[in-house]
């Protein structure tokens, strides 16, 4: 993202109904917390396709990212992210996809995919 390491965490329903929300690698820490409003790009970068819509951040539109880093637990391979977005319809720019405060666990291999550099 914007030439430097990126991680991007995935909240997916199904195949065809899921977010990715990507921030930088070295934002990957306890406490970090983020938004943009009304913003296309920055520290965070948020997509959604929604039942064949697809929905992005825009900085004509009234769009919010946003992402909190509530919790890392290296020793129990936990983290608890928190996310908020509200994204516009990329084809008809008017209407919107909106997600508040979702709660994202990670454990495990996700938990090692988010913290560390693949090699």
């Amino acid at each position: 993202m914007g030439g430097k390491p990126a991680v991007t965490i995935n909240v997916a329903q199904d195949e065809k109904n899921f977010c990715d929300v990507t921030i930088w690698r070295a934002d990957v820490k306890q406490s970090f917390d983020t938004t943009l409003k009304q913003k296309s790009y920055g520290n965070i970068n948020s997509t959604c396709i929604i039942n064949g819509k697809t929905f992005m951040q825009s900085s004509k539109h009234p769009t919010i990212a946003s992402l909190t880093i509530n919790e890392i637990d290296s020793q129990n391979t936990k983290a608890v992210l928190r996310t908020s977005l509200k994204l516009v319809d990329i084809k008809t720019l008017d209407g919107f996809f909106e997600v508040k405060d979702l709660r994202l666990p990670i454990d495990g291999k996700q938990f090692v995919n988010l913290v560390k550099l693949p090699e």
